[in-house]
């Protein structure tokens, strides 16, 4: 039942085959596994706490996104029997969605040439200002140890810890009536109940 089998009985069939590894090299015959490809492709190296040790997405990550892959290859597959009237086979994997999927950090790498920095936990760069004025500290605009992205890098353990103790001092809806309309990117964790129930969503109710 292989593509080049079945593509004699019908030109103009889309076959999608998703493996672990792909048809071909060194891993071809491995099961696929969706932890054991975030572990291998770097995923794992760059999910976790600052220090602490590697872990898996808390879903399937690897999983959903070879499927998502495939079937945007498989739409754009359709559109182009429509204008060819002929098929094509569609091979994805796990390996090699999940390497997709590294984005920015495999394109610094390659660019670089250099080791990543790996886990950071939730850190992300932040629109500082920003944050700093609707925390109610605008002195850390301008405080030496924060002045550029840099330098709060190197000063993170303190930043960190001054933001810490200040949104400690407030309920996570009172923070987020402070920050809407800020232009900052913000938001609470929610747990799956409070997702389901979101107010942007009503996902619960459809």
């Amino acid at each position: 039942m292989d593509y080049e089998t079945l593509r004699e009985i019908n030109p103009k069939l889309i076959y999608a085959s998703i493996t672990g590894y792909g048809q071909t090299g060194p891993y071809s015959n491995r099961a696929g596994y969706d932890v054991m490809v975030e572990a291998e492709m770097g995923l794992m190296h760059i999910t976790g706490a600052r220090g602490g040790d590697p872990v898996k997405v808390g879903v399937a990550v690897t999983d959903l996104t070879t499927g998502l892959y495939t079937s945007n290859a498989i739409m754009a597959a359709l559109l182009a029997r429509v204008r060819t009237g002929m098929g094509q086979h569609i091979d994805a994997c796990l390996s090699d969605c999940q390497v997709a999927t590294l984005a920015n950090i495999a394109s610094s790498a390659l660019i670089s040439g250099e080791k990543d920095t790996g886990r950071w936990g939730t850190a992300h760069r932040e629109l500082f200002g920003v944050l700093c004025d609707r925390l109610g500290h605008p002195e850390w605009k301008t405080d030496p140890r924060f002045v550029t992205n840099s330098d709060r890098v190197k000063n993170r353990g303190e930043i960190d810890g001054l933001i810490e103790e200040k949104v400690k001092q407030k309920t996570t809806q009172e923070w987020l009536e402070i920050l809407e309309g800020s232009g900052m990117p913000y938001a609470a964790v929610n747990d799956v109940q409070g997702t389901l129930n979101h107010s942007h969503g009503k996902l619960s109710s459809r």
